[in-house]
């Protein structure tokens, strides 16, 4: 999503920075669903680490995605203030925002879509997958033979579930290999000796799993995937 925030920063003030910077924020997606104002949606995936997976994230149905999920829409408000600081020179009277704390307002509440260790996923993802779900539904229902929608959504709901649930487990898997491999590159430590060939481990096996991310999805293309 670049461009979005961009301007509302002073454009004098990022002159000459990089093109990340000169964004501000960039949300990883803005959706419009039908009859419903766009929205912002940042896409995490978290492992087992103690902040987010504990006593407390233990007491609720995937607690360590709902407490990740929670933290994101704050995030976003951080760095919208941070932002209006540094580079709008806002100075906050009485409560007063800058020009990006007004953009992000102009939006919902951002949605997190937080996947965990274990395909799991926090309550906007399910919400997301639930609207794409009765989108989808609404449009096939007829062709797909069912007799309602409601009967096409129910049998949308499992396919999409069960190719994001393996889509979620496989990828966090691929992660765990691939940061293992960098870990034995560096000669089982994570030096700056290590960091080149751990460099370029990671870019090798970040060129196999497209590969193989591309054959999954067509069968196989004009390479075969090993």
């Amino acid at each position: 999503m670049f461009g979005l925030f961009a301007a509302s920063l002073d454009q004098t003030s990022i002159n000459g920075l990089d093109a990340t910077t000169k964004q501000g924020m960039v949300p990883d997606f803005k959706i419009g669903l039908v009859g419903k104002p766009d929205t912002l949606m940042e896409l995490k995936t978290i492992g087992h680490v103690k902040a987010h997976f504990n006593l407390a994230s233990s007491k609720g149905r995937c607690g360590g995605v709902a407490h990740r999920a929670a933290t994101i829409h704050n995030e976003y408000v951080k760095k919208a203030a941070a932002a209006d600081r540094k580079h709008n020179r806002h100075v906050p009277v009485n409560g007063s925002k800058g020009r990006m704390q007004v953009v992000l307002e102009s939006f919902p509440k951002i949605k997190g879509l937080v996947v965990g260790p274990h395909g799991e996923g926090s309550e906007d993802l399910h919400y997301l997958l639930r609207e794409i779900a009765g989108e989808w539904a609404g449009k096939s229902w007829l062709s797909m033979g069912t007799p309602s929608v409601v009967v096409a959504k129910g049998v949308i709901m499992a396919r999409v579930y069960r190719t994001m649930g393996i889509a979620a487990v496989r990828a966090h898997a691929v992660m765990l290999r691939e940061r293992l491999g960098i870990y034995l590159s560096a000669g089982g430590n994570s030096s700056a000796q290590g960091a080149p060939n751990s460099r370029r481990f990671a870019g090798l096996e970040h060129a196999r799993a497209a590969r193989r991310d591309y054959a999954d999805w067509w069968g196989c293309g004009p390479r075969q995937v090993r």
